[in-house]
């Protein structure tokens, strides 16, 4: 019963394809657990304020998909197309986002702390104000990414990440291990990097002014930019 009062639903707003849900298709506000599966073509969708919380999307086309407000805590979108996707102020806490592509996607104040982002492509994503506190960011690539205005990364993995040219002006970036991640010309101005591990890591061409870097870990493998006199520690 409650698959067919959805598939109505779905009709009635996205037209006789129902299960093809692209286009203008308007899904907003409601509960699509029951309905939505791995791999499917979601891409343009209007899914504001949607239910997605424990939903299994792994691979799913959520190109440009309107999804502002959504709740999905503990989703799992390994390997999602998210290309140019609006999450704004997004609920994805510990979501599964390892491999998605989030090239252009806009996250700004979305909450990710402890989400998995292992891998994921957020190259050139808009990303001012998330939480990201303990996520899991390893090999993520985040070049020209913009996490300035007040993003946590605090706790974060970041091992081997890339973050070259990336805005991070202001980040809490606290004990987060960045050991081997490339930050190369990015600007870490008035960022907090206080004892965060950067053994191993690029930061050739960075801009540090005002960073703190109380308590940090570097080895002789950290790369530091011209100039600049870091301190080596074990």
């Amino acid at each position: 019963m409650l698959w067919m009062t959805l598939s109505i639903a779905l009709a009635a707003d996205c037209g006789e394809d129902a299960l093809a849900l692209n286009g203008d298709c308007l899904l907003s506000g409601m509960d699509l657990r029951p309905v939505l599966t791995p791999g499917m073509d979601l891409h343009g969708a209007n899914l504001t304020e949607a239910r997605l919380g424990g939903i299994d999307l792994q691979g799913v086309d959520l190109r440009g998909a309107e999804m502002s407000q959504v709740g999905a805590l503990k989703a799992r979108l390994r390997d999602a197309h998210l290309q140019g996707a609006n999450l704004k102020t997004a609920y994805l806490v510990q979501a599964d986002l390892s491999g998605a592509n989030l090239h252009k996607a806009v996250l700004a104040n979305a909450n990710l702390r402890e989400a998995d982002l292992s891998g994921a492509d957020l190259t050139q994503a808009q990303l001012g104000g998330v939480d990201l506190t303990d996520a899991l960011m390893r090999e993520a690539d985040l070049t020209d990414a913009d996490l300035s205005r007040s993003v946590v990364l605090r706790g974060a993995d970041l091992r081997e990440a890339r973050l070259r040219r990336t805005r991070l002006q202001g980040a809490d970036l606290r004990n987060a291990d960045l050991r081997g991640a490339s930050l190369y010309g990015a600007d870490l101005s008035e960022a907090n990097l206080s004892g965060a591990n950067l053994c191993g890591a690029d930061l050739r061409g960075a801009v540090l002014m005002d960073t703190q870097l109380e308590g940090t870990r570097s080895d002789e493998h950290t790369r530091w930019p011209e100039g600049f006199d870091g301190m080596v520690s074990e």
